[in-house]
């Protein structure tokens, strides 16, 4: 929010409460931030949390001392996603490509044919799957050892959904005998990327291990910063994600360097970027 008598001694106070409904309920108060930049700045940032889902809030934002108000609505979104074409999976050896997209009314999904499906790629090719369209649902598969990543997010992949799947054993390792950085059970570096939701997903046990400070990388000149494998990665994309309710583990054998990371580090659009929720995990 962006009030003309914004200002550092100034608190914004937050109020909210169901559309229709008389009693407002106190939310954390929003930060004032200073930093002036192209895109946002001089402005209050924050969250209310504990919301429920597919709901029409009304939210009231007040200065305090004595400054500007103001009362608007805003919807969460609904945790039932309007399903389409329904594509069930054998088990395989070689890369699922996906490119064509669903619509926000009729996503595309990916699932077993049977029980259970798995893609196991047996380090043969970079990725398990290869997205490179929007509204897809990747539900309860299971990946095992692509070369570099389970999941590739591409340029065109937003609003996807991965459920309920496995990814294990992904990631090359360098001639040191550690991992190479970045390499994600789900990664992107598309510029364009959001709205990805990454639920009750078990990731674990990457092929590749990473450094800890006091092992410095030969193949990273020697630099001793940890490098290595994450479970997941994404780089200056648009934000609006939702990570939530999955599991990730490994063993000393195969430290991760991030479990849930990317970049670019002190950005405006740096990972995750904004209005992104990580809970449950």
């Amino acid at each position: 929010w962006s009030p003309s008598d914004a200002s550092s001694s100034k608190v914004c106070n937050v109020q909210y409460r169901v559309n229709g409904h008389t009693q407002w309920l106190d939310g954390f108060r929003i930060e004032y931030n200073q930093r002036n930049s192209s895109k946002q700045g001089g402005l209050y940032r924050g969250s209310i949390v504990g919301l429920a889902p597919g709901t029409t809030y009304e939210i009231k934002l007040s200065l305090s001392p004595s400054g500007s108000t103001t009362t608007f609505t805003a919807s969460t979104w609904s945790e039932t996603f309007p399903l389409g074409t329904v594509t069930k999976v054998n088990s395989q050896s070689t890369t699922l490509t996906i490119n064509q997209s669903g619509t926000s009314n009729s996503y595309r999904v990916y699932e077993p044919l049977n029980e259970s499906a798995e893609i196991d790629v047996n380090n043969n090719s970079d990725y398990c799957i290869e997205i490179n369209a929007s509204y897809v649902i990747i539900r309860g598969l299971t990946l095992k050892n692509a070369r570099r990543h389970g999941i590739l997010l591409g340029n065109n992949a937003n609003n996807i959904i991965i459920e309920d799947c496995e990814i294990t054993g992904w990631g090359r390792i360098a001639p040191d005998g550690w991992g190479i950085m970045y390499d994600s059970a789900i990664y992107s570096s598309s510029s364009n990327l959001e709205k990805i939701i990454i639920q009750r997903n078990t990731i674990h046990t990457p092929r590749s291990d990473a450094n800890n400070w006091n092992e410095p990388r030969p193949y990273y000149n020697n630099d001793p910063h940890p490098q290595g494998p994450q479970a997941i990665t994404f780089f200056d994309g648009k934000g609006n994600h939702v990570i939530r309710y999955n599991t990730f583990y490994s063993d000393y054998n195969r430290m991760f360097n991030d479990i849930v990371g990317g970049g670019t580090n002190g950005t405006w659009d740096g990972a995750p970027n904004r209005d992104s929720d990580i809970y449950g995990n």
